[in-house]
């Protein structure tokens, strides 16, 4: 079995490489330890694209180079991930303090916030620690906790401490093809991305596979999670908030949405044909489009 065995300055090496088209938008903030793209103006509004658990900022790779024509646009490795260093427990209250300090450090005034998965219910936490900051609040595939967290059938096994080290830790035997096949139930059809797309997963996904930092990392955050206090409707009550969700998600059910939908005056859900529980991925056009319009009003 061969392992990636990556060198970077602050990553696991190889396998953690920016996407190329990201590749010119890499930072690193060594007093947060956070590893980020940024990229556009910084006399346009800010927006902080947060990716989900298992992922990286790379996730984002469609979206952020576009978006950033209009806006300054930044998304982070969370700590643990990726190239960003990991913090002491790595729980979902850690995470949301560290996306906050990012802000300050950064001297953000208003800033708009996406979340993809666990970035959406990060984003929501953060949203309630800066109330004066969050200009708007954009959720793809996931809610804050308190609006029907509920997963995947697959995902409950993992929910157990011991089990789901130890598939994580199968993997590395099974073999690269068995690491990719488990990205197929985040995707309406994996096969159908563009190839570029395919072999960039295919590598990234099993860099995760040999990190023992994103391993930890993304079992914190799973488990803590499921522990998270719930947020008052009443934090996003003076927000503008959108939803995004992927007709074939098959990770997070659609009534969590539908949620925040009856319990948030204002929000308001978009459903994204051709795509699972990552449309920025699978249907960036579409994604943008809709997104794009939200940010400008």
């Amino acid at each position: 079995m061969t392992h990636p065995n990556p060198q970077t300055t602050h990553g696991d090496g190889d396998g953690f490489k920016p996407h190329p088209s990201l590749e010119r938008f890499s930072h690193f903030l060594e007093s947060e330890g956070l590893f980020y793209f940024d990229s556009g103006s910084s006399a346009g509004s800010s927006v902080l694209l947060l990716h989900g658990n298992g992922d990286e900022a790379d996730t984002w790779r469609h979206v952020l180079p576009i978006l950033s024509q209009n806006h300054r646009v930044l998304a982070l490795d969370l700590p643990g991930f990726g190239r960003s260093k990991p913090r002491s427990s790595g729980d979902f209250l850690e995470l949301v303090e560290a996306v906050s300090h990012f802000i300050t450090s950064l001297g953000l005034e208003k800033v708009h916030l996406v979340g993809s998965s666990l970035g959406a219910a990060i984003a929501g936490g953060v949203a309630a620690q800066l109330p004066d900051k969050i200009s708007s609040l954009t959720l793809v595939g996931g809610v804050p906790p308190g609006f029907g967290l509920e997963h995947a059938p697959q995902v409950g096994p993992l929910l157990e401490p011991g089990v789901g080290e130890a598939y994580y830790t199968a993997l590395r035997e099974a073999g690269q093809g068995a690491a990719y096949a488990t990205l197929e139930p985040y995707y309406a059809s994996l096969e159908n991305l563009p190839q570029g797309d395919r072999e960039f997963l295919r590598g990234r996904v099993w860099a995760r596979v040999w990190s023992d930092t994103q391993r930890s990392a993304f079992f914190a955050a799973l488990r803590s999670l499921e522990l998270a206090s719930p947020l008052e409707p009443s934090t996003l009550e003076n927000l503008p908030v959108l939803l995004f969700w992927g007709e074939q998600d098959q990770i997070w059910p659609i009534g969590a949405a539908l949620e925040v939908v009856n319990r948030v005056s204002g929000a308001r859900l978009e459903r994204i044909t051709d795509a699972g529980h990552l449309p920025h991925q699978e249907q960036p056009q579409a994604f943008l489009e809709v997104l794009e319009g939200f940010l400008s009003r």
